[in-house]
């Protein structure tokens, strides 16, 4: 079995949020074989025990502060043991800005890499990458490419800052069609960029979180940063418990946050009451459900279609007492047909869609553009029997941590960060043009995506 197969955190509080959003409809009218030695040589940048060097290089170690109360900008240390050191030019923190700038040499093998980059501290926070790049040119002809993120804390003070590279080139709907299987994701043991504890300071003054999302992650005391979390390769079966495979795959480091609503709504505030009851059911087993309107002939008020995912959040769901849920086992969007979607509608007044898994998993390998093309056709079903009684409701698609099938070389699966980011852009748009409601979690589920 797989250690990543979904996120129990995540997948707890997307089903509060979802009942927040049904209820609030309601009173309205409502994620070695081996590694293959990728294109590249790094014996020269390995340790002699196989892992990344910490040592900093002195002219990055040095913050340059304009003053004691106002930096300017602040140089991030490098990670030498990163396989992408040698083209890296800098990495820039604009306190002022809420702004990280990351700064490649040109012609490299890697001129635009897809970036995810997390803030840890008080609270978690995800680096927004611009999706284009930008070329400088300076006056000696030297070209440099330059990456833009920006970031949005709820609270100041000291954060460690991570930053890793998922694809040597981003892949999008153009070169996802070139060699889709041969696309190799970046050895996880050498894609951090940040060195080890680096950090950012953020001013009281620049934090501006009122336009915030809904919620965020908290701590009550940090002092160690939260690393991405990966599986090495051969860690399954009779090698889980193996050291060298625990210590990249361990959940400690997560389990001191814990979710915060940002607004005072008395659906939100009420939330926290129902976690225990929904660790519980984690503990006793999330598939043993008793009740499922589908099936026993009771009346529905909401179901889940979709595969796992959807299971377990209409069993979260009915874990805190929520009456009258039903759900409906599909893989593919492409298997459901015109007679179940109108049954499906028929007995449902608020219908979850949640695809993806299976169609970026290693049995299909789905390109973006293909699944936005499936699942209009799908949603075209549905919506002939909707009303202003039977709503139709699509969720964005999870992203789970870099298993060892994400990260092989070639690539057995594509669930992989940048690929499902795709997958959630043709899903609002595709939700968009077809007037259906989108339910975007990404807020809750991005901040702790390898959970």
């Amino acid at each position: 079995r797989s250690l990543f197969g979904r996120s129990k955190v995540w997948t707890i509080l997307q089903c509060v949020l979802l009942l927040s959003v049904i209820a609030i409809h309601y009173h309205a009218s409502f994620v070695e074989q081996s590694f293959l030695e990728q294109h590249r040589n790094l014996k020269d940048e390995k340790k002699d025990n196989n892992e990344p060097k910490n040592t900093l290089d002195k002219k990055f170690t040095e913050q340059v502060v304009k003053s004691k109360q106002e930096q300017s900008y602040e140089i991030i240390p490098l990670e030498k043991g990163s396989s992408l050191y040698k083209h890296m030019e800098s990495i820039i923190h604009f306190p002022k800005d809420s702004k990280i700038e990351f700064r490649m040499k040109g012609n490299t093998r890697c001129e635009r890499p897809f970036l995810m980059g997390r803030l840890s501290g008080k609270t978690l926070a995800m680096i927004d990458w611009k999706s284009k790049s930008q070329e400088i040119k300076r006056p000696n002809g030297e070209k440099i490419i330059k990456k833009t993120g920006t970031y949005n804390v709820p609270t100041s003070g000291q954060y460690f800052l991570e930053i890793i590279y998922i694809y040597c080139n981003t892949i999008n709907d153009v070169t996802i069609h070139d060699d889709p299987r041969h696309k190799c994701v970046e050895i996880p043991l050498y894609h951090r960029l940040t060195a080890l504890g680096a950090s950012i300071s953020v001013d009281p003054r620049n934090v501006h979180y009122s336009d915030g999302p809904l919620g965020y992650w908290e701590s009550p005391s940090v002092s160690t940063p939260l690393y991405t979390r990966w599986q090495p390769q051969d860690c399954r079966g009779t090698h889980e418990e193996d050291e060298r495979c625990k210590k990249y795959v361990t959940l400690r480091p997560f389990e001191k946050y814990q979710f915060r609503w940002n607004r005072d709504h008395r659906l939100f505030s009420s939330a926290h009451e129902h976690v225990p009851k929904l660790k519980d059911v984690i503990t006793g087993g999330v598939d043993n459900y008793s009740r499922n309107c589908a099936h026993d002939g009771t009346p529905c008020k909401f179901c889940t279609v979709g595969a796992s995912h959807s299971r377990r959040l209409f069993r979260y769901l009915e874990a805190i007492h929520v009456e009258g849920g039903g759900y409906f086992e599909f893989k593919f969007p492409t298997d459901v047909n015109a007679t179940m979607a109108a049954k499906i509608m028929e007995i449902c007044p608020h219908v979850i869609l949640g695809f993806g898994q299976w169609s970026l998993a290693f049995q299909s390998m789905t390109p973006p553009v293909l699944f936005a093309k499936q699942m209009r056709q799908t949603l075209k079903l549905f919506l002939r029997k909707s009303s202003e009684k039977r709503v139709v409701h699509v969720r964005t698609v999870h992203t789970p941590p870099l298993g060892d099938v994400q990260s092989h070389c070639p690539t057995w699966d594509f669930r992989t960060p940048p690929i499902i980011s795709r997958y959630n852009v043709y899903l609002q748009k595709v939700c968009d043009e077809m007037d259906v409601n989108f339910i975007d979690s990404k807020f809750i589920t991005l901040p702790m995506w390898d959970s």
